[in-house]
């Protein structure tokens, strides 16, 4: 099962490994402020602790890895890791996710990002169409 920590529990050595979202810190966060009377609704776009992925006290989401990953392909997760990891933590790239970075357009042709350009956070999260490449019905 997708976006559950112990989903490679049900099959380890057929699991690569498992996508998960880690609430408890958010939760926990906005449980306070409203018993302090602080909260207020709001947008957050919640990244990830790039230096320690798999944190429970700190990180949105994780990546567990499972006994079905192969050595050669847990090295080129790696990289691919290191690589967001790079990216996120270079001020120039701030406000901006990795990988929606143009030349990018929409499943009709529309572009979406120039080269070099990236998508808008809030764009990318009310995306109109999929993008170029992907399968599937947009309106």
């Amino acid at each position: 099962p997708y976006d559950n920590i112990n989903s490679c529990a049900e099959a380890p050595d057929a699991c690569l490994g498992v996508p998960y979202y880690n609430w408890g810190p958010k939760y926990l966060d906005t449980i306070q402020k409203v018993k302090d009377g602080t909260w207020e609704a709001q947008w957050e776009w919640l990244p990830p602790t790039w230096d320690d992925l798999n944190n429970p006290e700190t990180s949105i989401v994780g990546f567990m890895e499972a006994s079905g990953l192969s050595e050669e392909a847990k090295a080129q997760l790696d990289a691919f890791y290191q690589e967001m990891v790079t990216y996120s933590q270079d001020p120039a790239n701030e406000n901006t996710i990795f990988l929606w970075t143009g030349p990018l357009n929409l499943q009709d042709g529309t572009e979406l990002a120039a080269e070099g350009e990236s998508v808008d956070p809030m764009d990318v999260w009310f995306l109109p169409k999929l993008l170029e490449g992907m399968g599937g019905a947009s309106e």
